[in-house]
């Protein structure tokens, strides 16, 4: 929206933080999160030095891996740094076998950058996400 928050209102609330938490409310609301659960054997390989990669797994149904570029240093300034060049990489995933479609979600804007459909045997599976800056967002779904 556009309504300006006054200094005085607990929490602040620009107008681009509201758009922030809009993002990443669709993006929670599209994948069942209250049953999802950490997965930190997901991610096998892939994932730049610099980078993190987070993952949450509703086994076997439906997973979400968030990427990102951000790193706290210590004693420099600005503490918190992230890339701001175009990233290409592509990360190993320890998937099951099946009929797989992914989605590849832009945290700033919340569209979806790119989604492809593939079949796989079971156990590591190299995808790729579209160029991207700072960080992104995909979501695995068993179809």
């Amino acid at each position: 929206g556009t309504f300006l928050v006054p200094g005085t209102a607990p929490g602040g609330g620009s107008a681009a933080l509201r758009k922030q938490l809009q993002t990443a409310a669709e993006f929670f609301g599209r994948i069942d999160f209250v049953r999802m659960t950490p997965a930190p054997d997901l991610v096998l390989a892939g994932v730049p030095e610099g980078f993190s990669a987070r993952a949450l797994a509703q086994a076997g149904q439906v997973y979400a891996v968030y990427l990102h570029s951000g790193q706290v240093l210590q004693n420099r300034r600005p503490r918190y740094v992230y890339r701001t060049d175009k990233q290409a990489f592509a990360i190993s995933l320890n998937l099951p076998a099946g009929q797989w479609k992914a989605e590849w979600w832009n945290p700033r804007t919340g569209a979806i950058d790119g989604a492809e459909t593939f079949s796989h045997t079971g156990g590591q599976a190299w995808v790729a996400p579209p160029e991207f800056v700072e960080d992104i967002a995909l979501v695995l779904r068993r179809q």
